[in-house]
């Protein structure tokens, strides 16, 4: 039956990241209909759908409706999937969990194996203090380089970047053009972390989370809610 729908790659890449965002619940209803609702201690939304539609039918209406449902799942609150789960001497950079392997006559700190999946270090950055000075220096280089592109690309007057590591936000916007990102984003994809710098861009304008905040937001980074939703299921609670 998936055949009729022709799923291509990335749909199925969509499909899976909207499964884990909606409790589909079949029944005698007369047509879909979603809405976001209190299940388990968490707000995922929810399908009603009809019971006459097998599976593939209920994946083509999740992808058809997809913009519709990341908007909705934004505010949600969901159970954390755990990607490092079970994966000792691993790490987790720009969304991917990595193998480290370790090689002391490297040249440089690390080597990245983007393909297999592996990292190779110098110094065992499973060490705390390792770690943050991993992520650290990586967080200096790739949400700079995030920040200004966006920041140039869309004529926006930035004074400076601070990345701290903050428990409580992902990041904010000064008056006096300063940006603070979340040192944490690091862990995220290259996606996630242009939705969060496309938010504090668009408070420049909006200081305030008002509808023109929204809707000026979704002008600059149109997948906002789908890109920033990552943070809701992977986001590890702790560094």
């Amino acid at each position: 039956m998936a055949e009729i729908f022709n799923f291509n790659d990335e749909d199925k890449k969509n499909i899976e990241l909207l499964k884990k965002l909606v409790v589909v619940k079949s029944g005698n209803y007369r047509n879909f209909r979603v809405k976001r609702e209190r299940v388990n201690y968490c707000t995922p939304v929810v399908l009603y759908a009809p019971q006459i539609y097998d599976n593939s039918t209920i994946e083509a209406y999740l992808l058809k409706n997809q913009y519709d449902i990341f908007k909705l799942s934004y505010k949600g609150s969901y159970n954390k999937i755990n990607l490092l789960e079970n994966k000792e001497n691993s790490i987790l950079f720009l969304g991917k969990v990595y193998n480290i392997s370790f090689d002391r006559t490297l040249k440089e700190d690390y080597i990245l194996d983007e393909e297999n999946s592996i990292i190779y270090v110098k110094h065992n950055i499973n060490i705390d203090y390792r770690k943050k000075e991993f992520y650290t220096k990586q967080a200096q280089k790739i949400l700079s380089q995030r920040l200004y592109f966006y920041a140039e690309k869309f004529n926006m007057p930035i004074k400076r970047l601070k990345i701290k590591d903050d428990k409580f936000v992902w990041g904010y916007c000064c008056s006096d053009g300063t940006i603070f990102l979340n040192l944490s984003l690091i862990q995220t994809p290259v996606a996630t972390i242009d939705a969060v710098v496309c938010h504090e861009l668009a408070h420049i304008m909006h200081p305030n989370h008002s509808k023109d905040f929204y809707n000026t937001l979704e002008k600059l980074y149109p997948t906002y809610y789908k890109d920033y939703i990552w943070l809701n299921i992977f986001m590890p609670e702790k560094m």
